[in-house]
Order: structure tokens, then C-alpha cells, then sequence
């Protein structure tokens, strides 16, 4: 595998689904990213509002708040900030409503490391 370069340094991860995060820590590890994971929206919005991350992604489906609440109050905190979705079954309707919102990308679980790491080289330096 190559190293790349990318923008992204530190990523936020929302899911409630814990399985997710191995698979992206140790992509993310892999490549240098420093990662915090979060399983629940009210301590993701402390953390949004109390930490700086280049990345956030938030998965589409979220047990006490909405993903599109939590991706607006992003925006409208850190407006160049990239927030990626992730999908579980994606919809044309979620795309263009999340999008809507602020969302920059969207990955469709379950992720393989190739999928994650297309998704790090479209913000390469």
C-alpha cells in the first residue's frame, strides 16, 4: 500500500454501532489520523462544541439525535469542515437531504479499507 497525504489529521466518529470503529481506527492509525469515537449524539455535540477536528463522520442513523442536526450544528460551527455520512442502505432522498444540510461525502457501511482510503485520497493535499 502507498502513503498518502491527506488534509484530514483528526477525525470524529458518531455511531452507535461500536463495530464500526475498530475498522476505522486502524485504517485511520495506519495512516497517522488521530480519531476519537463517540457512540451517542449528546456527547458528540460536547465534543463538537469543545474540540477542533478536521473530519467528522456521523452515521446516518443515530439512537437520540438526528444526523442531519448534528451535521448542521457542524456546519454551523466549523463551515469548512468535511463531513462524511455514512450510509447504511443509501437513498437518493438521504444524499440530497444530507447534502443539503452540509455533508461533504457519504461511505456506505459496511467499508472495506480500499473504500475508506478512496475516500482519504479525494482530500489529498
Amino acid at each position: 500500500m502507498e502513503n498518502i497525504q491527506t488534509s484530514i489529521h483528526s477525525a470524529l466518529v458518531i455511531d452507535h454501532d461500536n463495530d464500526f470503529f475498530s475498522n476505522l481506527n486502524s485504517i485511520f492509525i495506519y495512516y497517522h489520523i488521530n480519531i476519537k469515537c463517540i457512540n451517542n449524539g449528546i456527547d458528540a455535540l460536547k465534543e463538537i462544541e469543545g474540540s477542533t477536528f478536521d473530519c467528522f463522520f456521523i452515521a446516518s442513523t443515530l439512537l437520540d439525535v438526528s444526523a442531519v442536526y448534528l451535521i448542521d450544528r457542524i456546519k454551523c460551527i466549523y463551515p469548512s469542515v468535511i463531513v462524511i455520512v455514512m450510509l447504511d442502505n443509501p437513498t437518493v432522498e438521504q444524499v440530497i437531504e444530507f447534502t443539503a444540510y452540509g455533508a461533504d461525502n457519504f461511505i456506505i457501511k459496511p467499508f472495506t479499507w480500499e473504500s475508506v482510503e478512496k475516500l482519504l485520497t479525494f482530500y489529498n493535499y
